[in-house]
């Protein structure tokens, strides 16, 4: 029988790493930041003026760095994660080309 005070083990439970979010808060510091940032000296749409993917190319490029498996690997798995790879790439190829 489990008493409340003992946590639950298993071997093969997986423990994750607060730094995992990182990508995230950086995103939302960039466009959050940013747009009060803008809001604050007065300009308008302040939430438009940076656009919010230019913002999260930054929290990519964190994630792919803090990543533990190789970089080919870590891009097939985000691109298979967002979308058919060979029109996200290009995507990714127009966004660094700042388009």
């Amino acid at each position: 029988m489990l008493s409340l005070g003992t946590p639950m083990t298993n071997s093969n439970t997986v423990v994750g790493n607060p730094w995992a979010l990182f990508p995230l808060f950086l995103f939302l510091l960039f466009f959050l930041g940013s747009s009060l940032y803008y809001h604050g000296v007065g300009t308008e749409f302040a939430f438009y003026q940076i656009k919010a993917p230019v913002a999260i190319l930054p929290a990519i490029l964190v994630a792919l760095l803090i990543g533990r498996e190789k970089l080919q690997l870590q891009l097939d798995t985000f691109l298979k994660g967002i979308g058919d790879s060979n029109i996200i790439m290009m995507c990714v190829v127009f966004l660094l080309a700042r388009g």
